[in-house]
């Protein structure tokens, strides 16, 4: 069951006010720049307030607290089942661990988004881009050729000039790997 941008805003803020701040990473991102008003994925969160991993109980506390159940990511990190307005929104929680990393510039970058008197923090659209392509699996790369399309028919815009200094902020073996897959779904940098 989907759920809308009211919901959305209300997850955040409901965590937020339990100390679970972060920055929206996910298809959120893109679903948001394309002007989505339902949403069907979940939510990556990349907490900024704590460590999801070291907080765990407490986490699973305040969502027992709210009436939510948990459960975890594909790297082990919590998840947590929000109800809101009788829809479950699964809100995935992320940090810098083992393999999967969100660079720091990426996450100072980010842009608070006021809607419906609510505030989400957002990576830019050319960070998510830049991470799609970094980690680059198979899934990855179909989401880049749809962003790719999106911007040729101009569904949506990128700042180039900032793609580019973003990418330049990356270690040099992962300039050059990002680079090279962007080039083969047709995104010139």
């Amino acid at each position: 069951m989907g759920y809308g941008i009211a919901e959305l805003v209300k997850v955040i803020e409901v965590l937020r006010s339990k100390g679970i701040d972060g920055v929206i990473i996910g298809s959120t991102v893109l679903a948001l720049a394309v002007g989505v008003k339902e949403f069907e994925d979940d939510i990556d969160l990349f907490v900024t307030s704590m460590s999801p991993t070291i907080e765990d109980q407490r986490i699973r506390s305040i969502a027992q607290e709210l009436g939510w159940d948990t459960g975890t990511t594909h790297i082990d990190t919590p998840s947590i089942i929000a109800r809101i307005n009788d829809k479950e929104i699964l809100v995935e929680l992320y940090e810098n661990i083992f393999d999967f990393y969100v660079p720091s510039h990426i996450v100072e970058n980010s842009r608070a988004l006021s809607i419906r008197g609510g505030t989400i923090k957002v990576i830019r659209l050319e960070d998510y881009i830049l991470l799609k392509a970094r980690r680059g699996i198979e899934a990855d790369m179909e989401d880049l050729r749809v962003i790719e399309s999106l911007i040729r028919d101009k569904k949506v815009r990128i700042d180039e000039g900032y793609l580019r200094r973003s990418l330049q902020q990356f270690p040099e073996e992962d300039i050059h790997l990002i680079t090279s897959r962007l080039k083969s779904i047709g995104l010139k940098i």
